[in-house]
């Protein structure tokens, strides 16, 4: 079996990086990056994405400590690359102004200027350039853990402006066969792993439910994922969608059903199924031909008998998606299909995923293209300034960098968004973490984890890893680690501490047989059977 790779990076190392080439940029007088300096000396484009993904910080401190070796075997050059170490944050320090500079050599701010000038024009030269250039190259085969193959980058030139979300959406022959068989069964339950598109045969589903003029029901617990699965299906002729308790809510203000004050933990799970039972004992008209449950894993016992109360007499056409992940459910039950591969999280993203996947059933990675399988990377952080500056930093590279738009950005977090440790952290370029999805442009959306079940975004960020996430039992860490690290199609980096770092590499799910422990069996309805789970989040 496969192990997974994830990069562990350092927030100085990379702010030494941005620093040096703010520096070539400058030399060269042309926006550049230590990556495209790399490709113009002949390696393949492949090689270099490789480079960038595990080396490319050790080569930029290489090519640093060249050019400060360099400088400093001529007169005053010490002097020169101090001014320019501390212009262009060559030390992973936020760079200095000329005033400033002046102030503490005791010169005057031109002179200040002319010695950063003076270092630059050293390094103009056409023999200097070439020395660099044979530097930049050597650190590169030394850092590279095989044999490059050299390749005119003009060869390499790939059209990748073709988005992913223009591709039209089909389902696969395996979501397909599963939603040909709970079609022709009237009921059952779909079971598989994060990001195996349960959520997308499920609204499949419903839409082929309306079209045939039934009445359907598609509820979920998070109230997120329902607000999405309300955007996807607007308009679908005979769709109700709402989250559980906000079904119960509304059913109960129709029909007049006393609503408890108060509301807590046992308001959510014992009075709110209890009042949408009376809703629909009352009020018949409000029961429908088939109810549609996405993320069933997260409903208990009692929830289920609500919902068979919303089902016509005539009708036992009950729908379960649920992730078979032990670590999410603990009871038995007989699926009626079940998708194995993981769509959504290709590469080392599904290697990462599956580490948490505990179940009697295996987890398929799908291999990525290799342009993006890219590695989950990690930052060892322990204080809150140091979180504040990495997650500040790795929000910049996705938007400068990599072209990633701000929606299309999460950042989850173990607790209330409140607590984060980033939650009124100012970022650059205007953007601004919110709390809820918003369809502002510069709008980041910083969420709880339990509360992103079911969605996805394109780079994910995971942070708030720290003392007191290494508290929390190995099995509470498993789960969110599987809930967090299954949301990202494209990007994923943790911010965390060194224990969470080993906490990644343990080999959890080689270790722990969760579904090999005795379980309570679970009732049906009609030949439906429906599970019940000991977990919930925030509604």
């Amino acid at each position: 079996m496969a192990k997974f790779q994830i990069a562990l990076k350092s927030y100085l190392v990379e702010q030494k990086r941005v620093g040096l080439e703010k520096m070539l940029s400058a030399l060269l007088r042309r926006q550049i990056t230590v990556s495209k300096l790399i490709m113009e000396l002949g390696l393949s484009k492949q090689d270099v994405e490789t480079l960038e993904l595990k080396s490319i910080g050790r080569i930029s401190e290489g090519l640093i400590e060249y050019i400060e070796q360099s400088l400093g075997a001529i007169e005053g050059g010490h002097r020169r690359y101090s001014i320019i170490e501390r212009y262009y944050g060559l030390d992973g320090f936020l760079p200095a102004r000329l005033s400033a500079m002046s102030a503490r050599y005791g010169i005057s701010r031109e002179r200040v200027r002319q010695l950063k000038e003076r270092a630059l024009a050293h390094w103009r030269n056409p023999r200097q350039m070439e020395y660099l250039s044979q530097a930049l190259r050597l650190l590169c085969y030394r850092n590279a853990s095989y044999s490059f193959s050299p390749t005119p980058a003009s060869s390499q030139v790939i059209d990748f402006s073709v988005k992913q979300n223009q591709i039209p959406v089909q389902l696969t022959e395996a979501q397909q066969a599963a939603l040909d068989k709970v079609s022709l069964m009237k009921g059952g339950i779909i079971t598989g792993c994060a990001g195996s598109g349960k959520t997308l045969v499920a609204i499949e589903l419903a839409k082929k439910l309306g079209s045939e003029n039934k009445k359907v029901l598609l509820t979920c617990f998070n109230r997120a994922l329902a607000d999405h699965l309300q955007e996807v299906l607007h308009g679908c002729p005979g769709v109700t969608i709402a989250s559980f308790h906000a079904l119960c809510l509304r059913f109960a203000k129709a029909t007049k059903v006393s609503v408890p004050g108060g509301w807590n933990q046992r308001s959510f799970l014992d009075k709110f199924p209890e009042m949408l039972k009376l809703a629909t004992m009352r009020d018949e008209r409000l029961r429908f031909d088939a109810v549609i449950v996405d993320e069933a894993q997260e409903f208990h016992q009692n929830w289920w008998h609500a919902l068979k109360s919303c089902l016509k007499p005539a009708s036992s056409e009950l729908y379960s998606f649920l992730d078979d992940n032990k670590l999410l459910s603990s009871l038995n039950f007989q699926a009626a299909a079940h998708l194995p591969v993981s769509i959504r999280c290709k590469g080392n993203l599904g290697l990462l995923a599956r580490e948490f996947y505990v179940s009697k059933n295996e987890l398929e990675v799908v291999d990525a293209p290799v342009r993006n399988n890219l590695m989950p990377e990690f930052f060892q952080c322990q204080s809150e300034e140091e979180v504040q500056a990495t997650a500040s930093y790795v929000i910049a590279n996705w938007v400068q960098e990599k072209n990633i738009n701000a929606q299309d950005i999460v950042v989850l977090t173990p607790r209330l968004p409140k607590f984060s440790k980033i939650y009124q952290t100012r970022l650059k370029n205007g953007l601004r973490f919110v709390t809820r999805k918003s369809k502002v442009d510069n709008h980041i959306w910083l969420s709880r984890i339990s509360n992103f079940k079911g969605l996805e975004r394109k780079a994910v960020l995971i942070l708030d890893l720290d003392s007191k996430f290494d508290m929390l039992g190995e099995l509470d860490r498993a789960q969110l680690m599987y809930m967090a690290t299954s949301r990202a199609t494209e990007h994923l980096c943790i911010i965390g501490s060194s224990e969470t770092w080993n906490f990644l590499h343990g080999d959890f799910a080689r270790r722990v047989n969760v579904y090999d422990e005795p379980k309570e069996l679970i009732g049906t309805v009609g030949n439906t059977t429906y599970p019940a789970s000991y977990q919930h989040s925030d509604r």
